[in-house]
């Protein structure tokens, strides 16, 4: 158990030294420390037997391996997903008790790279992040099924063409025959 006790006994020593502002700050910060491992500490103690709120041994995926994948999977302008926060690992362990599947997760991901309005190619200039992605389990499951949707015939045809293989005559070709059947 953290001795509180000891840790402001310091902090009074500490501050003792610096003048009058600067001895506000550092005694409000080492309060704030306090308080936020005291939260921190009540949380969890307050384990429920809720499967709403499971902790991530019971989704078997740590918060931490989306992050990865994430920084993995998507590609510049998407920002990649900075430090774990307590706030940000939250919300995924919610959204992996709906979605423990990670395929589902990595489909997701690359898909976002290949769409223009989440990556900034459109008017508003916008781009998708993690911090968005994960905010409800219904924007995850909406964008796992339209990254899952089948494409109209002929377009996959061209999307093959150009995943960043494809010369440009085959690249014309595809294009040509596509709208040829069109």
């Amino acid at each position: 158990m953290t001795d509180y006790g000891k840790i402001l006994k310091t902090a009074e020593g500490l501050a003792a030294l610096l003048s009058g502002e600067q001895r506000i700050a550092t005694v409000r910060t080492v309060l704030d420390f306090i308080e936020a491992d005291i939260r921190l500490r009540l949380d969890e103690s307050q384990a429920t037997d809720d499967p709403d709120e499971a902790p991530e041994e019971e989704t078997g995926t740590p918060p931490i391996e989306i992050v990865k994948r994430w920084n993995a999977l998507t590609e510049s302008p998407i920002a990649k997903a900075g430090r774990l926060t307590e706030g940000r690992a939250r919300k995924i362990r919610t959204r992996l008790k709906r979605y423990p599947e990670l395929e589902a997760w990595d489909t997701v991901f690359r898909w976002l790279n290949t769409q223009d309005w989440c990556t900034g190619r459109t008017d508003r200039g916008w781009v998708v992040s993690l911090n968005w992605l994960i905010e409800n389990d219904d924007r995850l499951q909406g964008l796992y099924e339209q990254a899952t949707a089948p494409q109209p015939e002929g377009k996959a045809d061209v999307l093959d063409a150009l995943d960043g293989h494809a010369t440009e005559d085959r690249v014309r070709a595809v294009f040509d025959e596509a709208m040829a059947r069109s």
